[in-house]
C-alpha cells in the first residue's frame, strides 16, 4: 500500500477540507422551539478519519507515557491508548484484506511516515470530558467531528472525552 497523503490542516482541527453540510431540524410538532434551525454535520473522507485516528491515538499515547506511575490516572490513559490504537487498525483494515498483525505494523509505519508532522502539532492537541451537549451514539465506536460552541471536537463514540487543538 502507498503511504496515505494527509491534509496538512487536519493536524490542526482546522476542517476546512471537511465535507460540511447543514440539514434542517426535524420539526417535533409538540415542540415548536426545538425543531427550529440546522444541525452541522462532518462527512470526513476514509482518508481523512485514518489521519484523525492516527492523531488522537498519539495524543492519547503521548499522555499516558507523560504518566510515569501506575495509578488509576495512568490505567485510564493507557485504556485511552488502546481505544484509539484500535480505532486508527479498524480503519486500515481493508487496505491489508482485513489481516489485524498488518494492519498494526501499518499503524506503525503511518505514524513513522508522518512523525514530523504529528511532533510538529501534537502538543497543541488535549483531550478533555466529552460537553454534556454533545451526544453519545452508543451503538457506535466510531469517530465522530463535531463542532460546540464555536470549537471543533473530534471524539470517539461511546466514550466519555473528546480530542480538540488548543490554538
Amino acid at each position: 500500500m502507498e503511504i496515505l497523503k494527509f491534509d496538512e490542516r487536519l493536524y490542526t482541527l482546522n476542517v476546512e477540507g471537511v465535507h460540511r453540510e447543514e440539514i434542517p431540524r426535524i420539526v417535533d410538532p409538540n415542540e415548536t422551539e426545538t425543531g427550529k434551525g440546522t444541525v452541522v454535520c462532518y462527512h470526513p473522507t476514509k482518508e481523512q478519519l485514518i489521519q484523525l485516528a492516527l492523531i488522537i491515538w498519539q495524543v492519547a499515547t503521548r499522555k499516558r507515557n507523560a504518566l510515569s506511575v501506575r495509578t488509576h490516572q495512568f490505567n485510564v490513559a493507557e485504556q485511552r491508548c488502546t481505544t484509539t490504537r484500535n480505532v486508527l487498525k479498524s480503519h486500515l483494515l481493508p487496505y491489508v484484506d482485513g489481516n489485524q498483525d498488518k494492519a498494526r505494523d501499518l499503524c506503525v509505519t503511518l505514524l513513522r511516515e508522518n512523525k514530523e508532522a504529528l511532533d510538529k502539532y501534537i502538543d497543541g492537541w488535549v483531550i478533555v470530558p466529552r460537553p454534556d451537549s454533545v451526544w453519545v451514539d452508543e451503538d457506535s465506536k466510531g469517530i465522530f467531528i463535531c463542532e460546540n460552541e464555536g470549537v471543533i471536537l473530534v471524539g470517539l463514540n461511546p466514550e466519555n472525552y473528546v480530542f480538540l487543538y488548543n490554538k
